[in-house]
This record gives structure tokens, C-alpha cells and sequence, in this order.
């Protein structure tokens, strides 16, 4: 029912109001040699593209967010493996030292307060949930969508071990200075869900 936008929403949110900036953020990122940023860029891609695939099934993955207005579909397969594939890019780039004359991480970040330790351990545990999703795959290398008992357990011993290493994204219902650029005139610290269920009967959390 893609009219309703009880469909639609999440879609929204994530193409519009996410999706499209991270290739630039990545790009510049890259560009400056500012690796914490970049690897936070491709975790995040990693995260919102597994959610939408979740909860979408086949979906633009390889060609969105680009200059084609109509992006290809990607199965599930091709979203999946990428996604591994950027988790493991983003690990790579969030271990790299970062020059001290950049902004550092916590400038830009209020998810984990720019603690590199903490994006690394939530990487992990996204890695090990997601290589999970394989487990009804013959045993192997996750690269190649197999179920990989070894690489499950060695990214939960790399994951958060305690609510200490918890990633936790603060939403507020107060008028913050800094609104969206999606129409809706609310602060960006707003939590969509929050902002969703107030405005609309009958959605489920």
C-alpha cells in the first residue's frame, strides 16, 4: 500500500533526511583525511540501508541517492553483502589516527560524544546482528552470504560489553535552534517516531 503513509514515512526520513547528505559527508571526509567522520559515514549508511531493507525487501541500494531520479532496485543479497561490506569499511577507517588539526568527532557527533571506542563496539555488534540474518545459509564466509559462526562471535567480543558502551541517541521534545530542511519546522533533535505518533492516530510503535 505505497499511498499510505504509514509506508511511506520511514522511506521519507531515511532518503531525504539521511541518506542523501552521507555520500558528501563521506566525500569531504575522505577529501580531508578525516577518517572518524568517514567511518561514521558508512556505519550509518550500513545501519539505514539494513533497516530499509528490513522493512522494504528489495530497494534501491547501489544506484540511490545518486543523479539517477529513478535508482534500481537491488535484492536483498546485493543490499545485504553491501552493507556488510561498509560496516567492515568503516571499522577500517574509524582504527585509522586522525590528524590532531581536524575537527575531532565529538564536534559533529551526538550519538556517542565523539568516543571513537563506543562507534567501533556499535559497528560490531551491527556486524554481528547482522551476519545472524545468515543463519539459515550453509556454513562459510559472511562476504559471501554465509553463515559465519566465527566472525559472529569474534564482532560480539569487539561489541559493547556493558550498558558503559551503550550508543545511545537522545531525542528531545524541547525547541532546539536548528530546524529540519524537510518541511516540517521541527528541531532535528526531534525523534521521528515521537513526532509521528503525536501527530497521527493509529500508528504502532
Amino acid at each position: 500500500l505505497p499511498s499510505n503513509s504509514i509506508n511511506t514515512t520511514p522511506y521519507q526520513w531515511w532518503f531525504v533526511g539521511a541518506a542523501s547528505n552521507i555520500d558528501d559527508m563521506y566525500n569531504k571526509a575522505i577529501s580531508a583525511e578525516a577518517w572518524h567522520y568517514a567511518g561514521v559515514a558508512k556505519v550509518i549508511r550500513a545501519y539505514g540501508f539494513m533497516l530499509m531493507t528490513d522493512i522494504y525487501g528489495e530497494m534501491p541500494y547501489t544506484d540511490a541517492v545518486g543523479q539517477n531520479a529513478t535508482p534500481t532496485y537491488d535484492n536483498g543479497k546485493t543490499i545485504y553483502l553491501g552493507c556488510l561490506k561498509e560496516l567492515d569499511e568503516g571499522l577500517a577507517l574509524l582504527q585509522k589516527t586522525q590528524s590532531t588539526t581536524l575537527p575531532t568527532l565529538s564536534e559533529g557527533d551526538y550519538w556517542n560524544d565523539g568516543n571513537v571506542a563506543k562507534w567501533i563496539k556499535f559497528a560490531n555488534l551491527l556486524k554481528a546482528r547482522y551476519c545472524v540474518k545468515l543463519s539459515k545459509k550453509a556454513a562459510g564466509n559472511y562476504l559471501e552470504g554465509k553463515y559465519d559462526a566465527a566472525t559472529i562471535l569474534d564482532a560480539l567480543s569487539k561489541g559493547p560489553q556493558s550498558n558503559a558502551d551503550n550508543t545511545i541517541i537522545f531525542h528531545t521534545d524541547d525547541n532546539s535552534t536548528t530546524h529540519d530542511v524537510l518541511g516540517w519546522d521541527e528541531p532535528v533533535d526531534y525523534s521521528p517516531l515521537y513526532s509521528v505518533c503525536g501527530m497521527n492516530a493509529g500508528y504502532m510503535v
